[in-house]
Protein backbone atom coordinates (compact mmCIF):
# COMPACT_ATOMS: atom_id res chain seq x y z
CA UNK A 1 0.00 0.00 0.00
CA UNK A 2 1.42 3.45 -0.91
CA UNK A 3 2.78 5.40 1.94
CA UNK A 4 -0.10 8.45 1.66
CA UNK A 5 -2.64 6.33 2.16
CA UNK A 6 -1.50 5.45 5.23
CA UNK A 7 -1.04 9.05 6.44
CA UNK A 8 -4.52 9.41 5.79
CA UNK A 9 -5.56 6.50 7.22
CA UNK A 10 -7.45 5.08 3.54
CA UNK A 11 -7.11 1.31 3.41
CA UNK A 12 -6.52 0.07 -0.06
CA UNK A 13 -10.45 -1.64 0.16
CA UNK A 14 -11.81 2.02 0.91
CA UNK A 15 -9.39 3.68 -1.56
CA UNK A 16 -10.48 1.53 -4.68
CA UNK A 17 -14.22 2.36 -3.55
CA UNK A 18 -13.35 5.79 -3.40
CA UNK A 19 -11.84 5.95 -7.00
CA UNK A 20 -14.99 4.12 -8.37
CA UNK A 21 -16.84 6.92 -6.57
CA UNK A 22 -14.75 9.26 -8.82
CA UNK A 23 -15.59 7.55 -11.79
CA UNK A 24 -19.05 7.17 -11.89
CA UNK A 25 -19.70 10.54 -10.22
CA UNK A 26 -17.09 12.18 -13.46
CA UNK A 27 -20.32 10.66 -15.31
CA UNK A 28 -23.47 11.18 -13.01
CA UNK A 29 -22.44 15.39 -12.64
CA UNK A 30 -21.60 15.76 -16.14
CA UNK A 31 -25.27 15.28 -16.85
CA UNK A 32 -27.58 15.89 -13.82
CA UNK A 33 -26.59 19.81 -13.52
CA UNK A 34 -27.85 20.24 -17.03
CA UNK A 35 -30.67 17.54 -17.99
CA UNK A 36 -33.37 19.70 -17.13
CA UNK A 37 -31.77 21.89 -20.02
CA UNK A 38 -31.17 19.18 -22.41
CA UNK A 39 -34.78 17.16 -22.05
CA UNK A 40 -36.04 20.49 -22.79
CA UNK A 41 -33.98 21.95 -25.43
CA UNK A 42 -32.42 19.33 -26.85
CA UNK A 43 -34.98 16.20 -27.08
CA UNK A 44 -38.34 18.91 -26.48
CA UNK A 45 -39.96 17.55 -23.47
CA UNK A 46 -42.09 20.03 -21.60
CA UNK A 47 -41.61 20.92 -18.67
CA UNK A 48 -44.22 19.00 -16.29
CA UNK A 49 -42.83 16.06 -18.34
CA UNK A 50 -39.46 17.21 -17.06
CA UNK A 51 -40.92 17.21 -13.68
CA UNK A 52 -42.10 13.66 -13.75
CA UNK A 53 -39.29 12.59 -15.51
CA UNK A 54 -36.82 14.42 -12.52
CA UNK A 55 -39.10 12.95 -9.40
CA UNK A 56 -38.66 9.60 -11.40
CA UNK A 57 -35.21 9.85 -11.30
CA UNK A 58 -35.06 10.78 -7.83
CA UNK A 59 -37.22 8.18 -6.71
CA UNK A 60 -35.90 5.07 -8.56
CA UNK A 61 -32.02 6.22 -7.61
CA UNK A 62 -32.87 6.06 -4.01
CA UNK A 63 -35.73 3.93 -3.48
CA UNK A 64 -34.78 1.03 -5.64
CA UNK A 65 -32.83 0.45 -2.57
CA UNK A 66 -35.54 -1.58 -1.26
CA UNK A 67 -35.82 -3.83 -4.07
CA UNK A 68 -32.02 -4.51 -4.88
CA UNK A 69 -31.17 -4.88 -1.42
CA UNK A 70 -31.63 -8.26 -0.86
CA UNK A 71 -29.54 -8.66 -3.79
CA UNK A 72 -26.96 -7.20 -2.14
CA UNK A 73 -27.56 -8.78 1.26
CA UNK A 74 -26.41 -12.30 -0.77
CA UNK A 75 -23.78 -11.38 -2.76
CA UNK A 76 -20.17 -9.57 -2.50
CA UNK A 77 -19.34 -6.54 -3.22
CA UNK A 78 -17.30 -6.68 -5.83
CA UNK A 79 -20.06 -8.78 -8.22
CA UNK A 80 -22.92 -6.25 -6.86
CA UNK A 81 -20.58 -3.30 -8.23
CA UNK A 82 -19.97 -4.51 -11.63
CA UNK A 83 -23.69 -5.40 -12.24
CA UNK A 84 -24.66 -1.84 -10.96
CA UNK A 85 -22.65 0.10 -13.07
CA UNK A 86 -23.23 -1.90 -16.04
CA UNK A 87 -26.44 -2.07 -15.36
CA UNK A 88 -26.48 1.73 -14.94
CA UNK A 89 -24.35 2.39 -17.76
CA UNK A 90 -26.40 0.97 -20.11
CA UNK A 91 -29.86 2.57 -19.12
CA UNK A 92 -28.02 6.21 -19.69
CA UNK A 93 -26.92 4.94 -23.61
CA UNK A 94 -30.38 4.43 -24.45
CA UNK A 95 -31.48 7.35 -23.03
CA UNK A 96 -30.04 8.92 -26.34
CA UNK A 97 -32.67 7.56 -28.55
CA UNK A 98 -35.37 7.60 -26.39
CA UNK A 99 -38.17 10.55 -27.19
CA UNK A 100 -41.12 9.56 -25.41
CA UNK A 101 -41.86 10.30 -21.75
CA UNK A 102 -42.66 6.53 -21.04
CA UNK A 103 -39.45 4.76 -22.45
CA UNK A 104 -37.47 7.70 -20.52
CA UNK A 105 -39.16 7.07 -17.52
CA UNK A 106 -38.71 2.91 -18.25
CA UNK A 107 -34.37 3.83 -18.62
CA UNK A 108 -34.67 5.66 -15.47
CA UNK A 109 -35.75 2.70 -13.69
CA UNK A 110 -33.10 0.83 -14.48
CA UNK A 111 -29.94 2.80 -14.13
CA UNK A 112 -32.22 3.62 -10.66
CA UNK A 113 -31.97 -0.41 -9.96
CA UNK A 114 -27.99 -0.15 -10.59
CA UNK A 115 -27.22 2.44 -9.02
CA UNK A 116 -28.96 1.23 -5.70
CA UNK A 117 -27.15 -1.71 -6.16
CA UNK A 118 -23.68 0.27 -6.12
CA UNK A 119 -24.65 2.29 -3.27
CA UNK A 120 -26.19 -0.26 -1.01
CA UNK A 121 -23.34 -2.47 -1.89
CA UNK A 122 -20.33 0.01 -1.41
CA UNK A 123 -22.00 2.24 1.41
CA UNK A 124 -22.36 -1.27 3.40
CA UNK A 125 -18.98 -2.51 3.09
CA UNK A 126 -17.68 1.05 4.40
CA UNK A 127 -20.11 0.94 7.05
CA UNK A 128 -18.95 -2.31 8.28
CA UNK A 129 -15.27 -1.78 7.74
CA UNK A 130 -15.62 1.33 9.79
CA UNK A 131 -17.74 -0.14 12.67
CA UNK A 132 -14.33 -2.50 13.26
CA UNK A 133 -11.83 -0.03 13.08
CA UNK A 134 -14.04 3.30 14.27
CA UNK A 135 -13.09 5.58 11.33
CA UNK A 136 -16.91 5.52 9.99
CA UNK A 137 -16.84 9.55 9.86
CA UNK A 138 -13.35 10.08 8.27
CA UNK A 139 -14.07 7.29 5.18
CA UNK A 140 -17.79 8.65 4.80
CA UNK A 141 -16.08 12.21 4.20
CA UNK A 142 -13.27 11.05 2.20
CA UNK A 143 -15.91 9.80 -0.40
CA UNK A 144 -17.31 12.75 -0.54
CA UNK A 145 -14.42 14.94 -1.14
CA UNK A 146 -13.74 12.18 -3.53
CA UNK A 147 -17.40 12.58 -5.58
CA UNK A 148 -16.95 16.56 -5.34
CA UNK A 149 -14.17 16.17 -6.96
CA UNK A 150 -16.02 14.62 -9.80
CA UNK A 151 -18.38 16.98 -9.66
CA UNK A 152 -15.63 19.65 -10.44
CA UNK A 153 -14.70 18.19 -13.02
CA UNK A 154 -18.46 16.81 -14.38
CA UNK A 155 -19.97 20.01 -13.86
CA UNK A 156 -17.55 21.90 -16.36
CA UNK A 157 -17.63 18.82 -18.74
CA UNK A 158 -21.63 18.94 -18.80
CA UNK A 159 -21.18 22.47 -19.25
CA UNK A 160 -18.64 22.27 -22.52
CA UNK A 161 -21.24 19.99 -24.14
CA UNK A 162 -23.66 22.08 -23.83
CA UNK A 163 -21.96 25.60 -24.77
CA UNK A 164 -20.68 23.14 -27.15
CA UNK A 165 -23.93 22.05 -28.57
CA UNK A 166 -22.74 18.66 -28.18
CA UNK A 167 -25.47 17.71 -25.69
CA UNK A 168 -26.56 15.13 -27.92
CA UNK A 169 -23.77 12.68 -26.89
CA UNK A 170 -23.88 13.65 -23.53
CA UNK A 171 -25.83 10.07 -22.79
CA UNK A 172 -23.48 8.00 -24.33
CA UNK A 173 -20.65 9.95 -22.45
CA UNK A 174 -21.82 9.17 -19.36
CA UNK A 175 -22.01 5.83 -20.25
CA UNK A 176 -18.50 5.35 -20.69
CA UNK A 177 -17.90 6.28 -17.34
CA UNK A 178 -19.77 4.01 -15.68
CA UNK A 179 -18.70 1.43 -17.79
CA UNK A 180 -14.81 2.20 -17.21
CA UNK A 181 -15.61 2.50 -13.15
CA UNK A 182 -16.79 -1.54 -13.81
CA UNK A 183 -13.83 -1.76 -15.41
CA UNK A 184 -11.15 -0.21 -12.72
CA UNK A 185 -13.67 -2.26 -9.75
CA UNK A 186 -12.35 -5.67 -11.45
CA UNK A 187 -9.12 -4.82 -11.77
CA UNK A 188 -8.66 -3.02 -8.14
CA UNK A 189 -10.81 -4.16 -5.58
CA UNK A 190 -9.75 -7.36 -3.62
CA UNK A 191 -11.77 -8.80 -1.34
CA UNK A 192 -11.07 -7.53 2.56
CA UNK A 193 -12.04 -11.11 3.84
CA UNK A 194 -11.63 -9.49 7.55
CA UNK A 195 -13.97 -7.12 6.74
CA UNK A 196 -16.29 -8.11 4.23
CA UNK A 197 -19.84 -8.56 5.58
CA UNK A 198 -20.66 -12.18 5.82
CA UNK A 199 -23.06 -13.53 2.99
CA UNK A 200 -26.40 -14.74 4.77
CA UNK A 201 -30.09 -15.89 3.68
CA UNK A 202 -32.18 -13.14 2.38
CA UNK A 203 -35.45 -12.60 4.90
CA UNK A 204 -36.61 -9.59 3.14
CA UNK A 205 -40.13 -8.68 4.90
CA UNK A 206 -38.71 -9.57 8.25
CA UNK A 207 -35.67 -7.26 7.86
CA UNK A 208 -37.59 -4.32 6.82
CA UNK A 209 -39.75 -5.03 9.60
CA UNK A 210 -37.19 -4.59 12.31
CA UNK A 211 -36.22 -1.59 10.71
CA UNK A 212 -39.44 -0.02 10.62
CA UNK A 213 -40.33 -0.66 14.26
CA UNK A 214 -37.43 1.48 15.10
CA UNK A 215 -38.72 4.64 16.20
CA UNK A 216 -35.34 6.22 16.73
CA UNK A 217 -34.84 6.02 13.62
CA UNK A 218 -37.80 6.66 12.09
CA UNK A 219 -37.77 10.26 13.20
CA UNK A 220 -34.09 10.38 11.97
CA UNK A 221 -35.42 9.74 8.55
CA UNK A 222 -37.62 12.70 8.89
CA UNK A 223 -34.86 15.19 9.38
CA UNK A 224 -33.01 12.93 6.39
CA UNK A 225 -36.33 13.96 4.46
CA UNK A 226 -35.87 17.52 4.93
CA UNK A 227 -32.08 17.80 3.93
CA UNK A 228 -32.59 15.93 0.57
CA UNK A 229 -35.69 18.03 -0.23
CA UNK A 230 -33.67 21.08 0.40
CA UNK A 231 -30.58 19.88 -1.40
CA UNK A 232 -32.12 19.07 -4.68
CA UNK A 233 -32.77 22.19 -5.99
CA UNK A 234 -29.63 23.28 -6.15
CA UNK A 235 -29.14 20.17 -9.01
CA UNK A 236 -32.87 20.80 -10.50
CA UNK A 237 -34.40 24.34 -9.89
CA UNK A 238 -31.06 26.56 -9.81
CA UNK A 239 -29.21 25.16 -13.29
CA UNK A 240 -33.65 25.91 -14.45
CA UNK A 241 -33.55 29.73 -12.89
CA UNK A 242 -30.62 30.52 -14.06
CA UNK A 243 -30.94 29.29 -17.53
CA UNK A 244 -34.35 31.03 -17.95
CA UNK A 245 -33.85 34.19 -16.15
CA UNK A 246 -29.76 35.06 -17.29
CA UNK A 247 -29.52 32.85 -20.54
CA UNK A 248 -26.23 31.66 -18.79
CA UNK A 249 -26.17 27.72 -19.30
CA UNK A 250 -22.50 28.02 -20.40
CA UNK A 251 -21.77 29.49 -16.70
CA UNK A 252 -23.59 26.79 -14.59
CA UNK A 253 -19.96 25.11 -14.68
CA UNK A 254 -18.45 27.38 -12.73
CA UNK A 255 -20.97 27.41 -9.91
CA UNK A 256 -20.68 23.43 -9.36
CA UNK A 257 -16.74 23.51 -9.40
CA UNK A 258 -17.32 26.50 -6.61
CA UNK A 259 -19.32 23.68 -5.08
CA UNK A 260 -16.73 20.96 -5.25
CA UNK A 261 -13.67 22.85 -4.66
CA UNK A 262 -14.88 23.79 -1.65
CA UNK A 263 -15.64 20.31 -0.14
CA UNK A 264 -12.50 18.99 -1.32
CA UNK A 265 -10.81 21.88 0.86
CA UNK A 266 -13.21 22.12 3.69
CA UNK A 267 -15.26 18.91 4.04
CA UNK A 268 -13.05 17.01 6.08
CA UNK A 269 -11.90 19.95 8.48
CA UNK A 270 -15.11 20.97 8.51
CA UNK A 271 -16.31 17.34 9.46
CA UNK A 272 -13.17 17.23 12.24
CA UNK A 273 -14.55 20.63 14.01
CA UNK A 274 -17.97 19.50 13.98
CA UNK A 275 -17.44 16.23 15.56
CA UNK A 276 -15.43 18.08 18.46
CA UNK A 277 -17.66 20.99 18.74
CA UNK A 278 -20.94 19.08 19.01
CA UNK A 279 -20.85 16.01 22.17
CA UNK A 280 -22.68 12.73 22.03
CA UNK A 281 -26.09 12.99 21.71
CA UNK A 282 -26.15 16.61 19.88
CA UNK A 283 -25.88 14.90 16.06
CA UNK A 284 -29.63 16.26 15.72
CA UNK A 285 -27.99 20.01 15.96
CA UNK A 286 -26.11 19.71 12.75
CA UNK A 287 -29.29 18.87 10.51
CA UNK A 288 -30.49 22.52 12.60
CA UNK A 289 -27.51 24.25 11.23
CA UNK A 290 -27.62 22.66 7.86
CA UNK A 291 -31.30 23.54 7.29
CA UNK A 292 -30.69 27.26 8.82
CA UNK A 293 -27.69 27.82 5.48
CA UNK A 294 -30.23 26.48 3.00
CA UNK A 295 -33.20 28.75 3.94
CA UNK A 296 -30.57 31.81 4.06
CA UNK A 297 -29.52 30.93 0.78
CA UNK A 298 -32.84 30.54 -0.43
CA UNK A 299 -33.70 34.02 1.22
CA UNK A 300 -30.59 35.99 -0.14
CA UNK A 301 -31.63 33.94 -3.94
CA UNK A 302 -35.06 35.92 -3.03
CA UNK A 303 -34.52 39.16 -2.24
CA UNK A 304 -31.19 39.73 -4.59
CA UNK A 305 -31.83 38.95 -8.59
CA UNK A 306 -28.40 38.70 -10.54
CA UNK A 307 -25.95 35.99 -11.76
CA UNK A 308 -23.64 37.16 -8.80
CA UNK A 309 -25.14 36.37 -6.18
CA UNK A 310 -25.99 33.00 -7.36
CA UNK A 311 -21.96 32.38 -6.72
CA UNK A 312 -22.95 33.10 -2.31
CA UNK A 313 -26.13 31.27 -2.96
CA UNK A 314 -23.99 28.18 -3.88
CA UNK A 315 -21.21 28.63 -1.02
CA UNK A 316 -24.07 28.36 1.64
CA UNK A 317 -25.57 25.76 -0.09
CA UNK A 318 -22.30 24.29 0.10
CA UNK A 319 -21.43 24.60 3.24
CA UNK A 320 -25.37 23.09 4.28
CA UNK A 321 -24.27 19.98 2.11
CA UNK A 322 -20.85 19.61 4.19
CA UNK A 323 -22.66 19.43 7.42
CA UNK A 324 -25.43 17.56 6.52
CA UNK A 325 -23.99 14.43 3.65
CA UNK A 326 -21.65 12.80 5.80
CA UNK A 327 -23.93 12.92 9.21
CA UNK A 328 -26.24 10.84 7.27
CA UNK A 329 -24.85 7.82 6.44
CA UNK A 330 -22.16 8.22 9.92
CA UNK A 331 -25.54 7.97 11.90
CA UNK A 332 -26.84 5.16 10.05
CA UNK A 333 -23.95 3.52 11.15
CA UNK A 334 -24.65 3.97 14.89
CA UNK A 335 -28.18 2.91 14.54
CA UNK A 336 -27.79 -0.32 12.15
CA UNK A 337 -27.80 -3.63 13.65
CA UNK A 338 -26.38 -6.81 13.29
CA UNK A 339 -27.62 -8.64 9.96
CA UNK A 340 -29.58 -5.55 9.01
CA UNK A 341 -26.99 -3.15 7.96
CA UNK A 342 -28.03 -3.25 4.42
CA UNK A 343 -31.51 -3.13 5.12
CA UNK A 344 -30.84 0.17 7.05
CA UNK A 345 -29.41 1.83 3.89
CA UNK A 346 -32.21 1.01 2.20
CA UNK A 347 -35.07 2.05 4.22
CA UNK A 348 -32.61 5.65 4.22
CA UNK A 349 -32.50 5.80 0.17
CA UNK A 350 -36.35 5.07 -0.02
CA UNK A 351 -36.53 8.48 2.67
CA UNK A 352 -33.79 10.41 0.62
CA UNK A 353 -35.72 9.05 -2.55
CA UNK A 354 -38.66 10.55 -1.47
CA UNK A 355 -36.96 14.30 -0.13
CA UNK A 356 -35.06 14.60 -3.22
CA UNK A 357 -38.20 13.32 -5.82
CA UNK A 358 -40.94 15.30 -3.73
CA UNK A 359 -37.62 18.16 -3.65
CA UNK A 360 -37.56 18.26 -7.89
CA UNK A 361 -41.19 17.66 -8.75
CA UNK A 362 -42.43 20.77 -6.41
CA UNK A 363 -39.65 22.64 -6.74
CA UNK A 364 -39.58 22.77 -10.70
CA UNK A 365 -43.55 23.20 -10.13
CA UNK A 366 -43.33 25.53 -8.24
CA UNK A 367 -40.73 27.52 -10.15
CA UNK A 368 -43.13 27.03 -13.56
CA UNK A 369 -45.78 29.08 -11.59
CA UNK A 370 -43.74 31.86 -10.27
CA UNK A 371 -42.42 32.40 -14.10
CA UNK A 372 -45.35 32.56 -15.37
CA UNK A 373 -46.35 35.17 -13.34
CA UNK A 374 -43.03 36.44 -13.85
CA UNK A 375 -41.93 36.83 -10.16
CA UNK A 376 -38.57 34.85 -9.73
CA UNK A 377 -37.88 36.06 -6.33
CA UNK A 378 -41.57 34.50 -5.09
CA UNK A 379 -40.36 30.97 -5.95
CA UNK A 380 -37.21 30.96 -3.92
CA UNK A 381 -39.25 32.79 -0.96
CA UNK A 382 -41.42 30.51 -1.12
CA UNK A 383 -38.67 27.69 -0.44
CA UNK A 384 -37.48 29.82 2.41
CA UNK A 385 -40.76 29.97 4.37
CA UNK A 386 -40.76 25.95 3.72
CA UNK A 387 -37.76 25.05 5.45
CA UNK A 388 -38.20 27.36 8.19
CA UNK A 389 -41.58 25.96 8.47
CA UNK A 390 -40.57 22.23 8.45
CA UNK A 391 -37.59 23.03 10.55
CA UNK A 392 -39.63 24.15 13.15
CA UNK A 393 -41.97 21.43 13.06
CA UNK A 394 -39.01 18.71 13.71
CA UNK A 395 -38.05 21.06 16.81
CA UNK A 396 -41.47 21.06 18.20
CA UNK A 397 -42.01 17.37 17.69
CA UNK A 398 -38.48 15.51 17.74
CA UNK A 399 -37.21 17.47 20.71
CA UNK A 400 -35.90 13.86 22.20
CA UNK A 401 -32.42 12.88 21.32
CA UNK A 402 -32.46 11.47 17.51
CA UNK A 403 -29.63 9.46 17.95
CA UNK A 404 -29.96 5.34 19.32
CA UNK A 405 -29.65 4.76 23.27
Amino acid sequence: MPAWLNRFKMPRPIFAICIYYLITNLGYFSLIPILTIVLTTVKGFSLPEVATAMFTLSLAFRSGHFFTGPFVDSTNVKTCLVIGVFLTGLSFWTMAYVNTLPLLIACIILAGCGHSTNALASKSFVSNFGGKDGNSLIYFSTINVFVNAAAAVGSLLGSYLLASKLTSHIFQIVAAFYVVAGVIVLLMLQQAKNFERSLKRVEFWNGYRKVLSDQGYLKFLSFNFVGWFCYTQMFTALPYFASIRYGMDDKLGLLYMLNALMIILLQLPVSVYMNKLLPQGKETHQFFFAYLLFSLAFLIAGVYQSFIVLFLIIILFTLAEMLFTPLVDTMVCNYTKAGLNTTYFSVLGISKALGEGFGSYFGLRLLGFWVQRNQYSWFWLSLAVLVWVASLSLWLTVRSKCVPK
